[in-house]
Protein backbone atom coordinates (compact mmCIF):
# COMPACT_ATOMS: atom_id res chain seq x y z
CA UNK A 1 0.00 0.00 0.00
CA UNK A 2 1.34 3.56 -0.64
CA UNK A 3 1.96 5.57 2.26
CA UNK A 4 2.58 9.10 1.04
CA UNK A 5 -0.78 9.85 -0.91
CA UNK A 6 1.03 12.67 -2.36
CA UNK A 7 3.65 11.44 -4.15
CA UNK A 8 1.60 8.83 -5.41
CA UNK A 9 -0.98 11.51 -6.76
CA UNK A 10 1.95 13.32 -8.63
CA UNK A 11 3.49 10.11 -10.43
CA UNK A 12 -0.09 9.47 -11.54
CA UNK A 13 -0.71 12.87 -12.58
CA UNK A 14 2.63 12.96 -14.34
CA UNK A 15 1.97 9.78 -16.53
CA UNK A 16 -1.40 10.23 -17.19
CA UNK A 17 -0.14 12.11 -20.73
CA UNK A 18 1.60 8.97 -21.16
CA UNK A 19 -1.07 6.69 -20.34
CA UNK A 20 -4.04 7.66 -21.42
CA UNK A 21 -4.29 7.21 -25.41
CA UNK A 22 -3.20 3.94 -24.81
CA UNK A 23 -5.96 3.23 -22.42
CA UNK A 24 -8.82 4.72 -24.51
CA UNK A 25 -7.30 2.52 -27.42
CA UNK A 26 -8.12 -0.70 -25.62
CA UNK A 27 -10.85 0.77 -24.22
CA UNK A 28 -11.84 1.46 -27.94
CA UNK A 29 -11.54 -2.06 -28.65
CA UNK A 30 -13.76 -3.22 -25.95
CA UNK A 31 -16.87 -1.93 -28.47
CA UNK A 32 -18.47 -0.83 -25.82
CA UNK A 33 -22.47 -0.11 -26.55
CA UNK A 34 -23.44 3.37 -26.25
CA UNK A 35 -25.80 3.70 -23.25
CA UNK A 36 -24.31 0.86 -21.37
CA UNK A 37 -23.84 0.30 -17.81
CA UNK A 38 -20.47 -1.29 -16.02
CA UNK A 39 -18.35 -1.95 -12.91
CA UNK A 40 -14.71 -0.36 -12.90
CA UNK A 41 -13.89 -2.85 -9.41
CA UNK A 42 -10.85 -1.90 -7.85
CA UNK A 43 -11.31 1.39 -9.93
CA UNK A 44 -7.61 2.84 -7.90
CA UNK A 45 -8.20 6.86 -8.12
CA UNK A 46 -11.04 6.64 -10.81
CA UNK A 47 -8.32 7.45 -13.78
CA UNK A 48 -10.39 4.26 -16.13
CA UNK A 49 -13.78 5.04 -14.69
CA UNK A 50 -13.98 8.17 -16.08
CA UNK A 51 -12.54 7.00 -19.69
CA UNK A 52 -14.87 4.41 -19.42
CA UNK A 53 -17.41 7.01 -18.52
CA UNK A 54 -16.41 9.00 -21.83
CA UNK A 55 -16.68 5.60 -24.13
CA UNK A 56 -20.48 4.40 -22.86
CA UNK A 57 -21.60 8.03 -23.53
CA UNK A 58 -23.54 10.50 -21.46
CA UNK A 59 -26.71 7.82 -21.99
CA UNK A 60 -24.70 4.84 -19.99
CA UNK A 61 -23.30 4.83 -16.62
CA UNK A 62 -19.91 3.37 -14.74
CA UNK A 63 -19.37 2.26 -11.76
CA UNK A 64 -16.10 2.65 -9.94
CA UNK A 65 -15.77 0.63 -6.32
CA UNK A 66 -12.49 1.14 -4.54
CA UNK A 67 -11.22 -0.01 -1.20
CA UNK A 68 -9.78 2.89 0.11
CA UNK A 69 -11.53 6.49 -0.44
CA UNK A 70 -8.53 8.32 -0.21
CA UNK A 71 -7.54 7.23 -3.95
CA UNK A 72 -10.67 8.29 -5.21
CA UNK A 73 -10.43 11.07 -7.45
CA UNK A 74 -12.31 14.11 -7.30
CA UNK A 75 -15.03 14.64 -10.54
CA UNK A 76 -13.48 17.37 -12.63
CA UNK A 77 -15.43 19.45 -14.69
CA UNK A 78 -14.62 18.09 -18.07
CA UNK A 79 -16.60 14.60 -16.75
CA UNK A 80 -19.05 16.40 -15.35
CA UNK A 81 -20.45 15.13 -18.88
CA UNK A 82 -20.86 11.77 -18.49
CA UNK A 83 -22.36 9.57 -15.83
CA UNK A 84 -20.44 7.95 -13.29
CA UNK A 85 -20.79 6.79 -9.60
CA UNK A 86 -17.42 6.60 -7.19
CA UNK A 87 -18.15 4.39 -3.82
CA UNK A 88 -15.36 2.59 -1.56
CA UNK A 89 -16.16 -0.58 -0.70
CA UNK A 90 -15.31 -4.19 -1.34
CA UNK A 91 -16.87 -6.11 -4.60
CA UNK A 92 -17.96 -8.66 -2.46
CA UNK A 93 -19.99 -6.63 -0.16
CA UNK A 94 -23.59 -5.81 -0.65
CA UNK A 95 -23.54 -1.99 1.42
CA UNK A 96 -20.86 0.61 -0.28
CA UNK A 97 -19.93 4.05 0.86
CA UNK A 98 -20.54 7.03 -1.48
CA UNK A 99 -17.69 9.40 -1.45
Amino acid sequence: MVTDMETHFEKQDLSTPLRNPAIRKAIRMLDLPEGSDGLDAGCGIGSHTLLLAEAVGPGGHITGLELFADFILNETDYYAFFTYSLFEGRVAEKEVRDV
